[in-house]
């Protein structure tokens, strides 16, 4: 789809919302949300492709990143596509270990962040985490608002989050 169509097709989706965006509730959740507003730039109307996350929700896959890559070292040529049970089970249990010992210990520490992908296809593309609790229509309105004020503005202050699993004991 070519810019121009998708500006067309995403009008269109926005004004039947009778809100400013377009949400795909199919890639959205409690503590993220994938949507869709329109702005100028340059004088031509673009979209803009937005991932929005709850910062706990970034730190949590920052920690789960991390805990991969040092048990990709404990575990070489361990391909998750080839089921062995006992394998399984053994870096099931490593991963939860390394991720435990890296939140007790808030060894990742992450902070809010914009980051905008002016090459998209459609316009722009961001990508962008908040320290908020949830991501409701009310945080991505406010969010909008802000970007198209100008104020992109985040949080420098880095924080550490305890992580919603059940190997975690919670």
């Amino acid at each position: 789809m070519t810019r121009e169509e998708a500006v067309d097709v995403y009008s269109k989706k926005i004004r039947a919302t009778g809100r400013e965006y377009w949400l795909d509730e199919q890639e959205s959740g409690e503590e993220y949300a994938h949507f869709y507003f329109l702005l100028n730039r340059d004088g031509k109307p673009i979209v803009a492709d937005v991932m929005l996350y709850t910062l706990r929700l970034h730190h949590e896959s920052e920690v789960l990143e991390i805990a991969e890559a040092r048990v990709a070292e404990k575990f070489p040529g361990y391909d998750a596509e080839k089921s062995e049970p006992d394998l399984d089970a053994q870096v099931a249990e490593a991963l939860a270990e390394v991720m435990v010992e890296l939140q007790e210990e808030e060894e990742v520490k992450v902070q809010e962040f914009i980051e905008e992908d002016l090459e998209h296809e459609w316009g722009l593309g961001i990508d962008a985490a908040l320290n908020v609790p949830v991501i409701s229509p009310a945080q991505i309105q406010r969010f909008i608002d802000r970007y198209r004020a100008g104020d992109t503005d985040t949080d420098p202050d880095l924080y550490s989050f305890q992580i919603k699993s059940d190997f975690s004991g919670e």
